[in-house]
């Protein structure tokens, strides 16, 4: 598992208007939208989302590889990610967790100069394959060098300075986050086939 601190509460909704309700009568830290949304466009909600509340993620979950955009991805104003659902909670928990590095990045580096790890991929199917892989095995690598007896505060400050991980889906935003983040970069994976 990739060992979330706390177990993150979902709230369900049948429609993109009733969406934007909740959304006004509580406070949110991320949005999950079906692609196959029946009463707006996704671009249309995703605008809604972030003029109601900028800076809120907005995630798109395609639940078959027959849906995957057509379009590209830049294409869904409003839109932070879109993401494969493969019939696994791992692609959840890796949202959440790129979700919470790219809030977080900037703030960790500047305290105890954690590293980055760059991953350039535009294929919805790969990234959402690949990711919840990659936080695995960095969670376990994380977790495996917490020293033993220590309490959980302590517990949770060794997990945080874990390497952060950073998507791009383009090599002009992957060349931004280069030069964002070179001094911390401890790698770069690529398949070198990805959109310009």
């Amino acid at each position: 598992l990739l060992h979330l601190q706390n177990v993150p509460q979902i709230t369900t909704v049948t429609s993109g208007q009733e969406a934007l309700k909740t959304l006004q009568r509580e406070k949110y830290d991320l949005v999950l939208v079906s692609s196959n949304l029946t009463d707006m466009t996704i671009s249309e909600f995703g605008q809604a989302v972030k003029t109601a509340m900028p800076g809120l993620p907005v995630v798109m979950l395609i639940f078959a590889l027959g849906g995957l955009p057509a379009v590209p991805i830049a294409a869904y104003t409003g839109v932070d990610y879109i993401f494969s659902w493969q019939g696994s909670a791992k692609v959840l928990l890796s949202i959440i967790k790129l979700v919470e590095d790219g809030l977080n990045t900037d703030r960790d580096i500047q305290i105890c100069r954690i590293g980055v790890i760059l991953i350039i991929e535009d294929s919805v199917k790969q990234y959402s394959f690949f990711l919840p892989h990659l936080y695995a095995l960095l969670m376990k690598q994380t977790f495996a060098r917490v020293p033993y007896g220590i309490d959980e505060n302590e517990r949770q400050l060794h997990t945080r300075t874990r390497p952060k991980i950073v998507l791009a889906r383009t090599f002009a935003e992957a060349k931004t986050l280069v030069e964002r983040y070179k001094p911390f970069l401890h790698g770069v994976i690529s398949d070198l086939q990805v959109a310009v």
